[in-house]
């Protein structure tokens, strides 16, 4: 095990060049784990290779987040063999062998294969030596405050046990299919605090970012849901709320933690692409909607006051 220049717990590798998965330090009463699911794009350009723009502000946005993380934050990536040169260095690689290029004999489009959400929470799981208290999970194009790991403990220390924080949308020009700073030349990791500063904001009703206590991760069942698309978001907003003691969902104003260049939708942008999300609705719909609708059910009709109030999520 070692340290890098960065402050992060850097892993040893295995043979096979996979990192080995290891324990953060304990030193601090709240161990975080925080996993996003990069991926390799075929036509990167230059400054960003091997991933895309969004995915290079990314996590250079954590590994920012992380030198002022008051505590230890382990970082995690989890792809499938074909995306792990996407893994930076600092980042452990959690192996993934699904997706829906395998599964189907459809795709969103040739060189973005979509991991089933379950598997990479299988993967933080199934570990003997990783050791963490709470989960966190975002989408890997989902750009962090660096203040990002301080405010997710602030509200761990305020009581919640499971909580999402909404992204603001950021509507700046771009070029050439690059977001591009105020000088006209696309967006680095040097213009994380330009994205910070930004003017031109809108709210996100959307969730693409969780924090999740291990207890409550141990009693996900996520079924067949793949990544990039809907439910999966709805499905693991109700899940994870349903078996919190304490939860709560932030708005994108309420505390000013995540960002997202523009607002494309792009899964609702061809009949492919909509054709893999109603796979994934299917998915929902044999896998979890009639265990899940029993739950509710129950829930409705129980008086405990400690108990999430069933309108905002089950119905």
């Amino acid at each position: 095990l070692s340290i890098t220049n960065n402050g992060v717990t850097r892993p040893p590798s295995t043979v096979d060049g996979v990192s080995e998965i290891v324990p953060p330090s304990t030193d601090d009463d709240v161990r975080i784990v925080h996993v996003i699911s990069p991926y390799v794009v075929g036509n990167c350009d230059a400054p960003f290779c091997p991933v895309d723009q969004e995915q290079s502000l990314v996590m250079g946005s954590m590994l920012r987040a992380v030198k002022k993380s008051r505590g230890p934050v382990l970082l995690a990536a989890a792809t499938l063999p074909e995306d792990a040169a996407a893994v930076p260095p600092d980042f452990l690689r959690l192996p993934l062998t699904r997706s829906t290029a395998t599964e189907y004999t459809f795709n969103w489009f040739k060189g973005n294969q979509l991991p089933f959400i379950q598997d990479i929470f299988d993967g933080l799981q199934n570990s003997s030596t990783l050791q963490y208290d709470y989960v966190i999970y975002t989408n890997a194009d989902i750009i962090l405050h660096e203040d990002f790991y301080n405010i997710v403990r602030t509200q761990i220390q305020a009581g919640y046990n499971n909580f999402q924080i909404n992204r603001q949308t950021i509507h700046s020009n771009t070029t050439d299919g690059n977001h591009i700073n105020k000088k006209g030349v696309p967006y680095t990791v040097q213009d994380l605090d330009e994205i910070f500063s930004f003017d031109e904001v809108e709210l996100h009703p959307g969730t693409d970012c969780f924090v999740i206590e291990k207890s409550i991760l141990r009693k996900v069942d996520m079924g067949n849901l793949f990544l990039g698309t809907i439910p999966f978001a709805n499905m693991l907003l109700l899940q994870t709320s349903y078996f919190a003691k304490e939860s709560r969902k932030f708005e994108s104003f309420e505390l000013n933690a995540t960002y997202h260049l523009g607002d494309d939708q792009v899964w609702r942008s061809s009949a492919p692409k909509l054709r893999i999300m109603n796979q994934n609705i299917n998915n929902a719909v044999a896998d979890l909607v009639p265990a899940w609708k029993k739950r509710c059910d129950q829930k409705r009709r129980s008086k405990d006051k400690d108990r999430l109030i069933i309108g905002e999520y089950c119905t």
